[in-house]
């Protein structure tokens, strides 16, 4: 991103309170479980201790990185995504957007096949039951993205700004 663009439109999505309880409570109670489990097994060998907290730090790091959702629409670019992984998408190669539902089954089933390449499409945050679907030229074809958002006919209305540097869409 170019230093000094105009910032049109930012949001950030949080994890709503029950559902980081909900996370962080799971992990708390299945950590506490499988380290009593491992402290009477024989055979554990006191370099198991911690590898296991190095797995636990590495899920917590995890959780922690995907509980904020950032959007950022400056005038060259839209930039998406969590801590661990933002996407970034020239405005001038986006063909058409437009506020839609987040479909739960069709969504979550494109992500999964789009992560085993690493490559982010779907950001959705549990709770934001909108967004924004986003079709962009990307080399010679096109790529489908799914972004929630708390007001996605604002960043609809934002990426068809004239200021964007988008073609009207």
């Amino acid at each position: 991103m170019k230093e000094g663009a105009l910032v049109e439109y930012e949001e950030d999505l949080i994890w709503p309170s029950w559902f980081r309880l909900t996370i962080f409570g799971a992990m708390a109670v299945i950590a506490a479980l499988s380290f009593a489990s491992l402290a009477g097994t024989p055979g554990v060998e006191p370099w198991h201790y911690p590898l296991f907290i190095l797995v636990w730090g590495g899920i917590l790091f995890v959780a922690l990185s995907l509980q904020r959702l950032s959007i950022r629409l400056t005038s060259d670019n839209l930039r998406f995504g969590y801590a661990i992984q933002k996407k970034t998408i020239p405005v001038g190669s986006i063909e058409s957007c437009e506020a839609s539902g987040y479909d739960p089954l069709r969504h979550f089933i494109w992500q999964v096949v789009r992560l085993a390449f690493w490559e982010l499409r779907v950001c959705h945050m549990p709770g934001a039951s909108q967004g924004v679907e986003i079709i962009a030229r990307q080399g010679r074809g096109r790529r489908r993205y799914f972004v929630s958002s708390a007001h996605p006919e604002e960043l609809v209305a934002a990426i068809r700004s004239p200021l964007s540097g988008a073609q009207r869409i």
